[in-house]
């Protein structure tokens, strides 16, 4: 039998690697990241709700910084009403990718265990069909694209 975390890193490393996060710059990567972190969230807010999302999901965060400090470069936040922000992407991109699968992995694990696993295949699933870039970020994205006269161009940041 296949342990949790077997099952929480085989979706998530098929995730990243489906989107090239192997061969990602820090921006890439961190984009990544916030999708993957906002597609578990709202797929688990109807269960857990805003506070105890919040605080789960601080809980890796912190585990995760304390595993692989380049995270603390960061600057991830969660608020009780679902915004999460990074604050900086100062951190090198080779030690960040194995940084950011350590920690979807331990937001799934949490989760997990706060759940006795019952959310756990539609985390996964979530997780699975997660669009590349948070809608935040894309929605940022197109504000710049309008505002800089490229409406339909991906801009970069």
């Amino acid at each position: 039998m296949i342990d949790d975390r077997t099952l929480h890193e085989q979706c998530v490393s098929a995730w990243l690697e489906a989107r090239g996060a192997r061969d990602a710059d820090t921006t890439r990567i961190t984009e990544l990241l916030l999708a993957g972190v906002h597609a578990i969230w709202h797929r688990a807010r109807p269960s857990l709700g805003d506070i105890t999302l919040a605080a789960m999901i601080q809980r890796a965060i912190h585990t995760a910084e304390r595993r692989h400090r380049e995270l603390e470069q960061l600057g991830l936040r969660v608020t009780d009403g679902g915004t999460i922000s990074v604050t900086s992407s100062l951190a090198p991109r080779a030690d960040l990718a194995p940084a950011i699968s350590f920690l979807l992995i331990e937001v799934l694990r949490v989760l997990g265990g706060l759940t006795a696993d019952a959310l756990t295949p539609a985390l996964h699933a979530a997780l699975a069909s997660a669009a590349d870039e948070s809608p935040a970020l894309a929605l940022l994205r197109s504000s710049t694209n309008r505002r800089d006269g490229r409406d339909g161009e991906r801009g970069t940041t």
